[in-house]
C-alpha cells in the first residue's frame, strides 16, 4: 500500500528553535514532510465506491477500523478523510463512520 506521504512535500528543517531535539537525537536537522492538498472525492466518485457504515463505540480507533476492513492499520488516514473527522477525538459514541472500499480505487481519487 502506498504511504499517506507519497508525493506530500519534504523539506529540511535546521531550526534553532529544535535545537534541543536534535541534540538528543544527535542530529543537526531532520527531514519533514509537509501537507498535501488532498482532493475530497466528488458525489460521482462516491457513487463508484462500496461503502460501509459503521457505528461508532467505546475501544474505536481509525487504525482498528483500518486493519479490520483493509488488512493495513496505516490507511487509518483515509477513513479520516473519507469521513472529514481528523482524530477520533472528532467522533461521539454513536457517530456514523462510513468506510469506502475498495482502498485502491479511494487511493486513486486522492492521487496517492
Amino acid at each position: 500500500m502506498p504511504s499517506r506521504y507519497a508525493g506530500a512535500p519534504e523539506f529540511i528543517n535546521s531550526s534553532q528553535v529544535y535545537r534541543e531535539i536534535f541534540e538528543d537525537r544527535g542530529v543537526s536537522q531532520i527531514k519533514q514532510y509537509g501537507t498535501r492538498n488532498l482532493i475530497y472525492p466528488t458525489k460521482r466518485q462516491i457513487d463508484q465506491l462500496d461503502v460501509v457504515a459503521h457505528r461508532w463505540v467505546y475501544g474505536d480507533m481509525y487504525y482498528k477500523l483500518a486493519f479490520e476492513n483493509y488488512g493495513d492499520s496505516s490507511m487509518w488516514w483515509v477513513i479520516a478523510f473519507f469521513n472529514q473527522t481528523p482524530t477520533e477525538s472528532h467522533l461521539r459514541f454513536g457517530s456514523v463512520v462510513y468506510v469506502p472500499h475498495p482502498i485502491e480505487r479511494v487511493l486513486g481519487f486522492y492521487g496517492v
